[in-house]
């Protein structure tokens, strides 16, 4: 129901909230006649910075229905990395199944700026 779906992503962004802090924004809340809207700022600080930031839109029904996610680069990954992050997004979106998954597209997303990172 709407009910446990609002109750599960309540549940999934305060976790996600108090690991992120200031680096996880609700910009359109879960009370909103509107689909959530949510950033969350990944960094991997070494040798060279790389940060992107996601976008989260988190239909009423999630996670009953896959969320949409939009990636915005803002330092050290090129357009193919990029879209290859994009790829793996979508595979684990393809495998939600009906559970969360934002905090699983946050690790995917450090994991891989790391892996980028170790073959440049």
């Amino acid at each position: 129901t709407l009910i446990e779906c609002y109750q599960i992503q309540n549940e999934e962004l305060q976790t996600i909230s108090a690991i992120l802090s200031n680096d996880f924004e609700v910009l359109v809340g879960l009370d909103s006649n509107d689909p959530a809207y949510l950033r969350a700022r990944v960094a991997l600080l070494y040798e060279e910075n790389k940060v992107v930031e996601l976008f989260f839109t988190l239909p009423k029904n999630y996670p009953d229905t896959p969320p949409s996610i939009k990636i915005k680069p803002e330092k050290g990954l090129l357009n193919q990395e990029i879209e290859s992050l994009n790829k793996e997004i979508e595979q684990i979106i393809a495998n939600m199944n009906g559970n969360v998954i934002l905090w699983d597209i946050i690790l995917r997303t450090l994991d891989f700026m790391s892996e980028s990172q170790n073959t440049n």
